[in-house]
């Protein structure tokens, strides 16, 4: 478990946000030294309706090291201002990101990479995404973090499900960051680096470790080159999802294009943010929810 958990935020006093930025770079490089053939670092993004504009990006949680392991929570205001701090961190990012022995550990990536490609116009080189890994070697799709993390027997994050985003959608554009905030942007995180161990600790064969890797990459790629736009549904809303998503995952396989239900109240309740690949994916799309 966590030895620190380490907040930078543009509110924090200057000397100890440059000490905090510090001890981020100091972390990750003895990582990088360390490490015999990758090291591994779990990150988690948070923001209003997360990906790209009118979504936004508040919060970067980091997982450093196993034991002792560090957990670093990021206001992404911090990247704002024409700060030479903000400057520093982004540096720091950008070369763990793109270091070619770094693996970053997400569980479902998608928006993640979507917002840190938009906004900050980064991209990691090499990802596991954990909810890929439970897909290929439990064959079990769409499962959600908790969920995930109890299956591989890693500890859960237990302030998820505390969070009412119907009543509160900007929850996470609030400031200053609270204790709740911080406590759970670094749950996220604590158990990514386990888990994915566990998970490539458990493969059998070369099969599913490249199945694996390569649906980790075809997941941080799929949404950051496509457009989107909000679409009303014009079913019951219920029936386009389906049973368990049933009916929503198999239009998704059928037309390229992902639904993700985001934005204001009456956005949430009467359709979709649609991600597609190109014009006929859209109108596959439509097609698909009653135009």
């Amino acid at each position: 478990m966590p030895s620190s958990t380490i907040v930078i935020t543009p509110s924090g006093r200057r000397g100890d946000n440059v000490a905090n930025i510090q001890l981020l770079e100091d972390a990750i490089k003895a990582e990088a030294e360390n490490a015999e053939d990758c090291f591994f670092v779990g990150m988690d993004l948070e923001g209003i309706d997360l990906g790209r504009h009118p979504g936004t990006l508040e919060v970067i949680s980091l997982s450093v090291g196993r034991e002792p392991l560090h957990s670093f929570v990021i206001d992404a205001k911090m990247f704002e201002d024409a700060d030479e701090n903000g400057a520093r961190l982004l540096d720091i990012l950008e070369r763990m990101l793109g270091h070619e022995h770094c693996v970053t550990v997400f569980h479902d990536c998608r928006r993640d990479c979507d917002a840190l490609h938009h906004h900050l116009n980064l991209m990691p080189v090499n990802v596991h995404d954990t909810s890929i890994g439970h897909w290929v070697l439990m064959g079990k799709e769409n499962t959600n973090l908790n969920n995930t993390l109890e299956a591989w027997g890693v500890p859960i994050n237990k302030s998820r499900g505390r969070i009412n985003y119907r009543d509160n959608p900007g929850y996470w554009g609030q400031r200053p960051l609270t204790g709740e905030m911080v406590l759970y942007a670094k749950g996220d995180v604590d158990s990514l680096v386990p888990m994915a161990l566990k998970q490539l600790s458990s493969i059998a064969n070369e099969a599913d470790e490249q199945r694996i890797r390569e649906m980790s990459q075809t997941y941080r790629d799929c949404l950051v080159g496509m457009e989107f736009e909000w679409l009303e549904c014009q079913m019951p809303m219920r029936m386009f999802i389906g049973s368990c998503g049933r009916n929503i995952r198999a239009t998704e396989k059928r037309t390229g294009c992902f639904f993700y239900q985001s934005g204001t109240s009456h956005q949430r309740e009467n359709g979709f943010w649609v991600y597609y690949p190109s014009s006929d994916g859209l109108r596959r799309a439509k097609k698909a929810m009653g135009y």
